[in-house]
């Protein structure tokens, strides 16, 4: 098990600066996307944990501000929202991820939550706006599907 320190750019094929980088607000636990990784946008940092176990991945987002009910990204299959939670444990079953690498440093990021609703399967990004939720497919038009996941040292 391997243990990273990453940003995650969204690549949607709408280009704007505004709406770029996996941003989880530790404060309130919604999750988006930013315009950069620089203050104050620190929940733009994330710790990767994986392969677990079962072969999937924990995100755990490291935004400044400490609150112990908001730090996993969390997928919701039952209605494709995404935030952040408090654990990785039941009933929170959408922390797990599936990465599918699709090029090099480029990912598919798949929910493994137990209700399995294939409307709902896949981290997007929509840049247009920044609103991060689960798309049903990765092809058009959910272009926000493909993430470049840049890693730091520690």
């Amino acid at each position: 098990m391997n243990v990273v320190r990453a940003t995650l750019q969204c690549l949607g094929d709408f280009k704007n600066l505004e709406h770029q980088f996996l941003d989880g607000n530790t404060s309130t636990g919604i999750v988006g996307l930013a315009p950069n990784t620089q203050e104050p946008f620190t929940g733009t940092m994330w710790e990767i944990t994986g392969p677990l176990e079962n072969g999937f991945f924990t995100f755990r987002c490291l935004g400044h501000i400490q609150n112990p009910d908001h730090r996993f990204l969390d997928g919701r299959t039952q209605d494709g929202l995404v935030s952040l939670v408090h654990t990785t444990e039941e009933p929170f079953t959408g922390t797990m991820w599936e990465q599918i690498e699709i090029s090099s440093g480029v990912f598919i990021l798949k929910c493994q939550g137990h209700i399995h609703n294939q409307e709902h399967q896949f981290l997007d990004g929509r840049t247009q706006d920044g609103f991060v939720s689960l798309a049903p497919t990765t092809g058009e038009p959910f272009t926000g599907t493909r993430w470049s996941i840049k890693a730091f040292p520690f």
